[in-house]
């Protein structure tokens, strides 16, 4: 284990209680600006959001005053994850040139844009989530049909052993998001998980060995 601390910066949270509570935009900012100000004394590695979900119902350049303010406060910050990614190929440029990793889930596989961007993405530079019980792959989203594992699903209700729960993203799901993300990206489903799960030692457990 680490001796630094990680503390997750998640800007989901922080959205949903700025949107129920009315609160400006502008605010939602001076609140991110100061968990991270915080967090730089007793962390060195940042985990935040970047769900378009986010930048679009609370401030329509979120992504810029994100850049902004992590530009200001790097020199304090090991590395960081932007998880539960859906931005575009320019997106990803940004955080990337940022030094950050990208966290991609079923959120992350919804639209033929959101798979271009996660192609996009060098394999050295990504991580893989689910994000339950949210962000499930849908039969709707443009990943799915690269979704070869599946489980009986049940209501909640009715839930047996061996089933998942309808609606429900479950840590299970992860195997789908890899099928998906190595059937875009034209790699080998075993070659990609091990390549994310190296990236994932290296950024928050760097001291212990693969």
């Amino acid at each position: 284990t680490p001796r630094c601390i990680c503390l997750t910066a998640s800007l989901n949270l922080l959205a949903s209680i700025l949107r129920a509570a009315f609160i400006f935009s502008t605010f939602s900012v001076f609140c991110f600006f100061s968990s991270l100000a915080f967090s730089c004394c007793i962390a060195t590695i940042l985990f935040a959001t970047g769900k378009q979900w986010y930048q679009r119902r609370v401030r329509g350049n979120c992504a810029d005053d994100f850049v902004e303010i992590f530009k200001r406060n790097q020199n304090k910050i090991k590395g960081g994850v932007v998880h539960s990614f859906t931005g575009s190929i320019e997106e990803a440029k940004i955080y990337l040139d940022l030094g950050l990793y990208i966290g991609i889930n079923g959120c992350s596989l919804k639209t033929e844009e959101n798979l271009a961007a996660m192609a996009s993405i060098p394999s050295d530079r990504l991580m893989i989530e689910t994000d339950a019980p949210w962000c499930g792959i849908k039969d709707t989203h443009a990943g799915s049909q690269f979704i070869e594992t599946k489980w009986e699903v049940k209501k909640k209700e009715r839930w047996v052993e061996g089933a998942t729960v309808k609606d429900r993203c479950e840590p299970c799901h992860i195997t789908q998001v890899l099928e998906v993300m190595a059937a875009v990206r034209k790699e080998d489903p075993n070659e990609l998980a091990t390549q994310m799960f190296t990236n994932t030692m290296k950024l928050f457990f760097p001291s212990d060995p693969l």
